[in-house]
């Protein structure tokens, strides 16, 4: 039987290396992936800090380990930075080769959904917003976004939005990136900070197994 939270716990060393840095070494690429049998991508770009317009902006804290985790609760495929190499594969199209290397695994194996994961600060507003570039991204797929909100919420997570203030529309943006290039359904999930806090543990634990539901259901 899994402990989810040692599980997290585990997976987050690595990324919070250097105050959030990562484990810098310039002889390796500045992310990791992993291939699994079902035909989804996690995406973590964020997992580590980024570099934008010449200041650091902080992690997207917990994004990695709960790709990771994912992985290995419904086999999918994950890939997440492990350190900051000076860029931001989410702003710019310059960015150590994540998005090139999204490309080649859907490409490589037969990837039919990529869920592109982020953290944003807590806010009234929302807890969780699904970006889609106002359905442009999911590439005629309308009804994933519905089918993850319903699982999110019946796993507890309230006040979800659809294309509220992240809505992945930028020319530059992981998901709007690969949906253009690979024409596969691609989701960016904007996670507050309260889901993604081990401190609030259940709270994670409800992402989670809502991501997990969503995903076994739709690879079926």
């Amino acid at each position: 039987m899994y402990n989810l939270k040692e599980m997290l716990n585990e997976y987050n060393t690595k990324f919070k290396h250097n105050d959030g840095d990562g484990i810098i070494d310039k002889t390796k690429k500045s992310y990791e992936f992993k291939i699994g049998s079902t035909p989804i991508l996690l995406s973590a770009p964020h997992s580590v800090k980024q570099l934008r317009e010449g200041k650091p902006k902080i992690q997207d804290s917990l994004t990695g380990p709960i790709a990771e985790v994912l992985s290995d609760l419904t086999k999918c495929s994950c890939i997440y930075r492990i350190y900051n190499e000076g860029s931001d594969p989410n702003y710019y199209n310059e960015d150590g080769g994540y998005k090139k290397e999204i490309e080649r695994i859907i490409s490589e194996n037969n990837i039919k959904l990529l869920i592109d994961l982020h953290g944003a600060k807590n806010r009234d507003e929302f807890n969780i917003d699904v970006g889609t570039n106002n359905g442009i991204n999911l590439n005629g797929k309308l009804e994933l976004p519905k089918l993850l909100i319903k699982s999110l919420e019946e796993n507890g997570v309230e006040n979800i939005k659809q294309d509220y203030l992240f809505k992945a529309s930028k020319h530059y943006n992981v998901s709007k990136t690969i949906a253009e290039r690979t024409k596969i359904p691609c989701m960016q999930v904007e996670i507050a900070l309260k889901y993604r806090d081990l401190e609030q543990f259940e709270n994670v634990e409800k992402v989670i197994k809502g991501l997990q539901e969503f995903i076994l259901e739709v690879s079926r």
